[in-house]
């Protein structure tokens, strides 16, 4: 802590209050600080005139409108490369129609081999005839989301199936026929046919798009249902590159949902039956939580999903008491995970656009956490195992903080009475980029909320301090480190770890469990002498003036220690430590006992906003 001696003021906690102006010059380093303004990109188009939540991302001919010369390149390269190989061709989507029509005026049905980039893809199921059918709908570089093609495949009960993940995949399908139905174009697999399905596994970092190179195994999946060997040429890396490439392009620069089709948490009356229409929606997990096979009863669901669109009213639905117990809510609802998320899209997006557009990360998240409900097996081992037929991932396809599009779901009233939304067998999860246009759309339209200074929600979680990526993941670990929370107070108050207490939104008085770690300005526990530098005169009188860290396991935090608590700490005054050696060495011992008590200490800490600047007082404390 620095202090202007010309500046002094006796704190007292009878004072703190209205401390307005007195403590203006007091500096001490506290952890709370603003979050830095995290950077957002041209392709949010943010309008800082306009406050409205009616703004629309920019689409364009090209997929991405600001890269226009390298998308052009990039659908070149796919069509010159697609018959390159006199032995192995691939029809793009847009040749569809054309082969149909000619196979239906007697041209031979001979079967396709067909490139295309997933924008979605349904649970496998078993058929009457027992065996495995799956449907996955196609873009490509001729064919945009509105004139997708779907891919319909029928493959034996022992296949391996796709190993579909995430919006954005590539796949590879060979000996597939075209057909049309109800006066689309669509493709139909066969137990004959095979898969490759392709990803990048860091979709940020950077390659030769162009490269003849074979693909290198420690930068992309490239996974095939073949039950032996499959061949993978050169032709086909630059192909997966390229289109892969290209679908990330298009799925940033265009909507995945048609509007006919698209709804929002906000448009759910709180309380109400559901009027049972299917509709589509993009939205944010802010927790999975897994109903135990030893508590699933045969009508109950799999498990939920709590959901977050940044619409609707400031709150956070209630689940039973056997499902969301006070753990999974102690750090709150929308969850650390989500406002990471939220603040790391954020991040992403502000990396080319000016300083003065930038979006700004907020603290707290405005809108409704609403829960939906899974009930089939598929949906659910896909979510938690990332596994489709007995094809599993390494890692959960849907995780707290990943972004998704659902489509085909319904308003329903949970098994435990309260509103959700519901999963159908024929419903659809997508985990999708965080830079996807639908999530890019989502955060213009909160950040219009925040601007309009609609209440946040008061269950939501606090962005830590910093934006950076280390201080996220300490964030996210911390949540698997404490177990239950803390313990009410002596008094039968409410416990907080210290790392929800940073924020505007937290709540003004509050109770912490820590260790003291420092002191501020430092005393050397030697020497009785250092304690004068904690003694000010103010007034005619000396008083304690100092600040000590708090630490517990989630964080640490800075308090500064008003007089009237100070003197019950060491026991003693400042005017008797001024005037007695014999006194000081009493208060250096005791302060000894203090600064290394094992044991942890029951704080309750006071929020005062002083000239704009957040400081946190101690108001008691107790061992």
């Amino acid at each position: 802590v620095a202090f202007d001696p010309s500046r002094y003021v006796k704190i007292t906690s009878e004072t703190i209050d209205g401390l307005k102006q007195g403590f203006s010059d007091v500096t001490i380093s506290l952890k709370q600080k603003q979050t830095e303004k995290v950077p957002d990109s041209d392709s949010m188009c943010h309008d800082s005139t306009n406050n409205t939540s009616n703004r629309n991302v920019e689409e364009s001919e090209s997929p991405l409108h600001n890269d226009r010369v390298t998308v052009e390149k990039l659908v070149e390269a796919i069509s010159s490369r697609r018959k390159s190989d006199e032995k192995l061709t691939y029809c793009s989507l847009q040749e569809l129609g054309p082969i149909f029509e000619a196979q239906s005026r007697g041209a031979n049905r001979e079967k396709l081999n067909v490139y295309g980039i997933v924008i979605g893809f349904g649970m496998p199921y078993i058929t009457s005839h027992g065996d495995w059918s799956m449907s996955v709908t196609l873009i490509d570089d001729t064919k945009s989301s509105k004139e997708a093609v779907a891919l319909n495949m029928f493959l034996g009960r022992d296949s391996k199936l796709p190993a579909l993940l995430k919006a954005g995949d590539v796949i590879r399908a060979h000996r597939v026929k075209v057909q049309e139905f109800n006066s689309r174009i669509q493709l139909l697999g066969f137990k004959e046919s095979s898969y490759v399905v392709i990803r990048k596994n860091d979709p940020c970092s950077d390659c030769n798009w162009f490269s003849d190179d074979q693909m290198e195994m420690s930068e992309w999946q490239v996974e095939s249902t073949a039950k032996k060997e499959y061949t993978f040429t050169l032709t086909d890396c630059f192909l997966s590159r390229c289109l892969w490439k290209f679908g990330q392009y298009f799925i940033m620069s265009n909507s995945t949902i048609l509007e006919e089709h698209k709804s929002t948490i906000a448009s759910f009356d709180h309380g109400a039956e559901g009027s049972g229409v299917h509709f589509d929606m993009t939205a944010l997990v802010t927790m999975v939580i897994p109903i135990p096979a030893t508590e699933r009863g045969p009508m109950a669901p799999r498990g939920y999903l709590r959901i977050w669109d940044g619409t609707g009213p400031p709150i956070t639905d209630p689940l039973g008491d056997n499902v969301l117990d006070s753990n999974d809510m102690v750090f709150g609802d929308p969850s650390p995970e989500a406002i990471d998320s939220v603040a790391q899209a954020i991040h992403k997006a502000n990396e080319d656009r000016e300083e003065e557009d930038k979006l700004e990360p907020p603290e707290a998240l405005c809108g409704r956490v609403i829960n939906l409900t899974v009930w089939e097996d598929s949906h659910w081992n896909f979510i938690s195992e990332g596994r489709i037929g007995s094809n599993r991932s390494s890692t959960a396809a849907v995780r707290p903080g990943q972004w998704i599009r659902l489509r085909n779901v319904s308003a329903k009233i949970t098994p435990f009475g309260f509103q959700g939304i519901n999963m159908i067998n024929k419903s659809v999860v997508t985990p999708l980029p965080e830079m996807a246009y639908d999530v890019k759309q989502l955060l213009l339209d909160h950040d219009a909320r925040l601007k309009r200074k609609d209440p946040v929600n008061p269950n939501s979680a606090l962005l830590p301090p910093s934006p950076s990526v280390e201080r996220r993941q300490t964030r996210t670990n911390n949540r698997d480190w404490h177990g239950p929370p803390p313990a009410p107070s002596k008094t039968g108050e409410d416990v907080f770890f210290i790392h929800q207490c940073f924020g505007k939104h937290v709540r003004e008085s509050f109770f912490v469990r820590a260790k003291i770690v420092n002191m501020k300005p430092e005393v050397d526990l030697k020497y009785e002498g250092s304690l004068l530098k904690c003694c000010v005169p103010i007034a005619g009188e000396n008083v304690f003036q100092f600040a000590l860290t708090l630490k517990d396991e989630t964080g640490s935090i800075d308090v500064i220690v008003p007089n009237d608590v100070a003197e019950k700490i060491l026991e003693t005054n400042a005017e008797s430590v001024m005037r007695s050696e014999e006194i000081r060495l009493q208060c250096l011992r005791h302060l000894k006992e203090v600064m290394l008590r094992h044991d942890l200490w029951e704080a309750r800490v006071k929020k005062v906003l002083i000239c704009n600047e957040i400081f946190f007082f101690l108001d008691e404390i107790s061992a």
